[in-house]
């Protein structure tokens, strides 16, 4: 990509896959090997700034928020969940284990490595005693098994849930703990399913193309996203089955809803705004698209929380005295003052 010419007989270009990445020539001129990214050269062709992407550590770095009444975290790590006392977040990292560290960024160390297989999305058992999370061949075409487990937070007790060749994951517990709903997809069966922790029964919730349930903290509602009507939107239906309501009709994808601890509110990604002036992209993302919306539970009072060039989702609320506080992968997290957010 971004090919200049240094000469009337030389080309110079960047390549960004493979194992040759790096700047090359036409010439037999030797390249410089290394990860760039965005390219520009100099008038006269003889030289070039670029960006290089560093990985970073694990952790919370503040980000900038554009309602004053949320701050925002930015985390390195996806899929994150607070423990019911908000002091814990657990999350996945780069190899896709199960990690766990403090609120403030600290202590963090691996619960469980996923030996080669994908870990996603774990969520605190109201109780805060178990972690549920999904385990198997995440993120491929065709959908390869994936599987719901449980373990203990000092990574003891681990314990699977379901099995089979559909892959089951994204799962969040009702309040009283008894039950998680979770997504399928694949062997012939998709949508909604609600496991009872208890006999191992499964209920089917829904059969469209339904992902990321979340169980609203007061219990009467799950959120999800849906494509059933040609573009993913946020939907909320009754535990039992009844009364889909479609919270969101924009012209982009809407999808990893997230409650509010006190159920009040929503938040979610959004590409409603469309793509953002070309960003550094790596091999593994993030997209140029999708900032963080906030919106009452009946879908009314939407807010834009962030407006950047990167992908944010899959958030984490954190439950904390006097206030609340959200962390997405790869993105940002929301704190909000009681007052205002009710």
């Amino acid at each position: 990509m971004s090919p200049r010419y240094t000469g009337s007989q030389e080309i110079a270009y960047v390549v960004i896959f493979g194992d040759k990445q790096g700047l090359r020539f036409t010439s037999d001129r030797n390249g410089i090997p290394g990860t760039m990214r965005n390219p520009s050269w100099s008038p006269d062709g003889k030289r070039m700034v670029y960006h290089k992407n560093f990985d970073g550590e694990l952790g919370l770095t503040p980000a900038f928020s554009l309602n004053p009444e949320f701050e925002l975290v930015s985390a390195h790590g996806e899929m994150l969940a607070y423990s019911p006392n908000g002091e814990q977040l657990a999350f996945t990292d780069d190899d896709r284990n199960l990690v766990l560290m403090n609120s403030d960024g600290t202590g963090i160390h691996k619960v469980l490595d996923g030996g080669g297989k994908v870990i996603v999305s774990p969520t605190w058992s109201p109780d805060g005693r178990y972690i549920a999370f999904a385990i198997g061949g995440f993120f491929q075409r065709p959908v390869a098994p994936a599987q719901l487990a449980l373990i203990r937070p000092d990574g003891s007790g681990l314990r699977m849930l379901t099995e089979g060749k559909a892959s089951s994951g994204f799962a969040s517990w009702s309040p009283d703990g008894k039950r998680l709903v979770y997504r399928v997809m694949g062997d012939g069966q998709q949508g909604l399913r609600i496991l009872t922790l208890d006999d191992g029964k499964v209920a089917t919730l829904t059969n469209e193309y339904d992902t990321f349930p979340v169980w609203s903290p007061r219990g009467d509602r799950i959120a999800f996203c849906s494509f059933r009507d040609g573009d993913y939107d946020i939907y909320t239906i009754r535990p039992d089955g009844s009364d889909v309501r479609k919270l969101t009709n924009s012209h982009g994808n809407d999808a990893h809803p997230l409650w509010s601890p006190d159920g009040n509110w929503i938040v979610f990604s959004s590409s409603r705004k469309g793509f953002k002036d070309e960003a550094m992209l790596n091999e593994w993302g993030p997209q140029p698209y999708g900032d963080l919306y906030l919106m009452r539970a009946d879908g009314s009072n939407v807010r834009q929380l962030t407006d950047n060039q990167f992908e944010e989702a899959t958030g984490a609320w954190r439950p904390e005295r006097g206030r609340h506080r959200t962390s997405s992968g790869r993105s940002a997290s929301v704190q909000a003052e009681n007052d205002r957010s009710e």
